[in-house]
């Protein structure tokens, strides 16, 4: 017995499913085999949009990263684990900063604790 004789991969979707799911699309240009592309064409169902009102603004396709694997080391070490791990993988890991090294807190962030010193917790 062949495996094309026991095998049968539907070519239509069937008929009690599609009662089910009425409005179905396919995109066939939208690669589902990671779950960016599909996650950032989501992103563009904005609240407030309706179909015919404009954007207020145009969300980016690709992203920040542009649809590439992010890296971020918070220490010295972890940094040093990842060049390593680049240096080993080769030419397809070489890496574009997106932001510097050290983490900042913006002037705006509030650093000082609102709560007034007690007995047992001193300020």
């Amino acid at each position: 017995m062949r495996a094309k004789e026991f095998i049968s991969e539907a070519s239509k979707i069937p008929k009690n499913q599609i009662a089910a799911v009425p409005g179905m699309n396919s995109h066939p240009n939208l690669d589902n085999s990671s779950p960016y592309a599909p996650w950032r064409f989501a992103a563009h169902f904005l609240a407030g949009a309706d179909g015919k009102t404009p954007y207020e603004h145009m969300p980016q396709k690709d992203g920040p990263s542009g649809q590439a694997l992010v890296t971020v080391a918070f220490s010295s070490e972890e940094d040093a684990m990842i060049r390593q791990a680049e240096k080993a993988f080769g030419i397809e890991a070489k890496r574009l900063q997106l932001t510097p090294p050290g983490s900042k807190e913006l002037a705006e962030i509030q650093k000082v604790s609102p709560v007034k010193g007690f007995a047992g917790y001193p300020r």
